[in-house]
């Protein structure tokens, strides 16, 4: 480091400069996460990781995401900032006798130093505001109409109130800013914004929740939510759900576990008003909102129009994730959701044991070979007593596995699954990965040399993207980790038959245990090479077909389409990610009408090798 005292021209020689990350074509990787700086909701394309730092800074996930990810050898990362919100200075120009609201100030920024960062300067009698950004040292707004001014970085709405002059604020030379504004006047209103890095369960659903919705006709390879999890804590899953129930209307602090304020997740109605979606929690499974907005016509029990809110629904992370790739693959683009488990108490022995918990007891009907669980003493604990993953009493009729099954109202709802066209449920647990791995990372994120313990969600979803579709994670070396704690194989294999991604310690290093979905074990889509294998076959028959649209349904156009199809299909064939293929193209009279074809594909994937038996006998001499 450079002398204290002494003067000098010291260099410094940044790393990381020189790397182009996302070269074309490669698998993509978005990380959704929060951070105290950037771009809020809008995609981020990472060319360099130190660009990106500079972008967002360090704090929050969102660039412990991107170090992760890219860990394992990710090329293509994008990152969306979310959680946050934006700080407002309302009533300016207005005050009581006025007709009018006033102009309402919001800086685009999520912070919680907009207040601050931002100047005013307002003259009632010429109506002219203007708002002086100090980092930047700029103009970045002004209505004056002979040099208006509007750098897009703030939101101005709204207008004086002519009846009743009301405060100017601040001169051209000594701007106020919006924290000093509001003093001026009781109707001039400011509200603090925030950067979001430590949102409750209930705010960062509402920000996944935004984000997802922002992504429709996104493409992305592999979604990676940070620092959500399968296992958050959760009203439904409460015997006792009182305990969680907020207090004056506030969102609990994040990680807070007192009496009566504990940080879970809700069930929730959401209301799309006026263009913003908004969020009613049900905090303790009375029907009745804890956590509601002040909007419209808004109390605890009705929406934005005033009416009765009559259906409060059950959210899940994990769930919800698996919903949003569910949609994305049937609709546009087949991606994969990777989340993680929260973390054991303690690395000690006792604490990671309490973590994997034990399975359920099941009673296994000798017919049918399905295990169900009976009551709610027969449950499992920890991971392994996930309702999800290994199932619950009052969860899906106590099915063994329980699963992620696609629903009408895209909830957990066991009273409105879907089936597909041969009536099996729809598993949608085939879009995700659920990892319950906890590692020591040493990445560029960590800039002391020791490492830090994080989730291995993010890492896992950069390896995928590194792999063939054909290859599978399984046995393959992790770099830049290392294991904090050792489960014993047994322990480990129970994680794995109930869908867990692990890992393991072998000689040659830390490597992926196994590589199944969250799909149910009897799904045909329980193995993530069989999913990207067919995702991508589906993908590539998509792009082929789609130069037919708009064309004439006539005979040498269903003898092209078929030929573009059979091309995907040999292609896939000759690269060895399918051993056999067939399909039939149908048009009837009726669907030509309508301007639809179907097609209808059967494949052989090529399966994954997992296991080798190896059987040893002795003799005396081989002849």
């Amino acid at each position: 480091m450079s002398y204290v005292s002494l003067p000098g021209v010291f260099p410094t020689m940044l790393d990381e400069k020189l790397t182009i990350a996302t070269p074309d074509g490669a698998p993509r990787v978005l990380v959704l996460g929060t951070a105290s700086d950037g771009l809020s909701e809008e995609l981020y394309r990472v060319r360099r990781p130190n660009d990106a730092v500079n972008e967002f800074g360090r704090t929050g996930s969102l660039i412990r995401g991107m170090f992760e990810a890219k860990s394992q050898g990710a090329k293509a990362v994008y990152l969306m900032r979310i959680g946050g919100t934006r700080a407002s200075l309302t009533g300016v120009g207005c005050i009581a006798g006025g007709a009018g609201t006033g102009y309402t100030i919001t800086p685009n920024w999520r912070d919680d130093d907009a207040g601050t960062r931002y100047s005013v300067f307002f003259d009632y009698s010429e109506d002219l505001l203007m708002i002086y950004d100090n980092d930047d040292e700029e103009w970045v707004y002004s209505n004056d109409s002979t040099d208006p001014i509007d750098l897009g970085v703030v939101s101005v709405t709204g207008g004086i109130c002519a009846s009743v002059a009301a405060p100017d604020i601040g001169t051209v030379s000594g701007p106020l800013t919006m924290v000093a504004a509001a003093a001026l006047h009781a109707n001039y209103i400011y509200t603090a914004g925030t950067d979001g890095t430590s949102p409750s369960r209930n705010e960062l659903w509402e920000a996944l929740y935004n984000a997802y919705e922002l992504l429709d006709f996104q493409q992305f390879d592999v979604v990676i939510p940070m620092d959500a999890y399968l296992d958050d804590a959760n009203v439904a899953d409460q015997t006792s759900p009182t305990w969680t129930k907020a207090v004056s209307n506030s969102y609990p602090n994040a990680g807070s576990i007192v009496t009566g304020e504990a940080d879970a997740l809700g069930r929730v109605h959401v209301q799309k008003y006026q263009g913003t979606n908004y969020f009613w929690w049900d905090m303790d499974d009375d029907d009745v909102a804890e956590i509601f907005p002040s909007v419209g016509a808004s109390t605890a029990n009705t929406d934005a129009k005033g009416d009765t809110i009559n259906s409060y629904i059950e959210v899940n992370f994990a769930y919800d994730l698996a919903n949003f790739c569910y949609n994305a693959t049937e609709n546009f683009q087949a991606c994969h959701g990777i989340i993680g488990t929260n973390p054991p108490n303690s690395l000690g022995l006792a604490d990671v044991a309490t973590w994997v918990g034990e399975l359920p007891e099941y009673a296994v009907n000798p017919v049918t070979g399905v295990g169900t669980i009976a009551s709610a003493s027969d449950n499992g604990t920890g991971l392994l007593g996930n309702k999800f993953m290994a199932g619950a009493a009052a969860f899906r009729g106590g099915e063994q596995y329980g699963g992620f099954i696609a629903s009408t109202s895209g909830y957990v709802d066991n009273s409105d699954e879907l089936s597909d066209e041969n009536d099996a449920l729809i598993d949608i647990g085939k879009y995700l990965s659920v990892v319950a791995a906890w590692v020591v990372h040493n990445n560029g994120y960590d800039r002391t040399g020791r490492g830090y313990i994080g989730s291995f969600a993010a890492s896992y979803g950069g390896l995928i993207t590194t792999l063939g579709s054909a290859s599978a994670p399984t046995n393959k070396i992790v770099s830049s980790v290392r294991l904090p704690y050792v489960i014993n194989a047994s322990t480990l294999d129970d994680l794995a038959t109930n869908r867990y991604i692990v890992l393991v310690g072998k000689p040659k290093g830390v490597v992926v245990a196994d590589a199944p979905t969250a799909a149910r074990p009897a799904s045909d889509y329980n193995r993530l090479t069989t999913v990207r294998i067919v995702s991508e076959t589906v993908q590539r028959i998509r792009n082929a077909a789609d130069a037919f649209l708009g064309e004439p349904i006539n005979s040498p156009q269903i003898a092209a389409l078929e030929t573009a199809l059979e091309s995907v299909l040999n292609s896939m064939k000759q690269e060895g990610k399918i051993q056999d293929s067939r399909f039939t193209l149908r048009i009837s009279p009726q669907d030509a009408v309508l301007g639809t074809a179907r097609v209808d594909l059967l494949l052989v994937p090529a399966f994954e090798l997992r296991r080798i038996f190896v059987s040893t006998s002795l003799a005396a001499e081989i002849a």
